[in-house]
């Protein structure tokens, strides 16, 4: 069994605020209004989906081939 030593350190302070930049599906939302769609791959659409359910909107999907899936964007959710 091998032992990973790592190093601990006290007194680093920590940062005053992370600033995160807006990813392209974060920008792509944003340029789309209620009931827009896009066709992205299978694994972007999930990426995708995701993205908006956490930007607070209803993603809606439906599978157009082996290979694509339409994304639209729906209503705000509830807060």
């Amino acid at each position: 069994m091998s032992v990973i030593n790592h190093i601990i350190e006290r007194g680093i302070p920590l940062p005053t605020s992370v600033r995160r930049s807006r990813g392209k599906w974060q920008v792509l939302s944003s340029k789309m209004q209620i009931g827009d769609s896009v066709l992205l791959g299978h694994a972007d659409a999930k990426i995708f989906s995701t993205t908006l359910r956490k930007s607070n909107f209803q993603p809606f999907t439906r599978k157009e081939n082996q290979d694509f899936t339409r994304v639209w964007k729906g209503q705000e959710l509830a807060k």
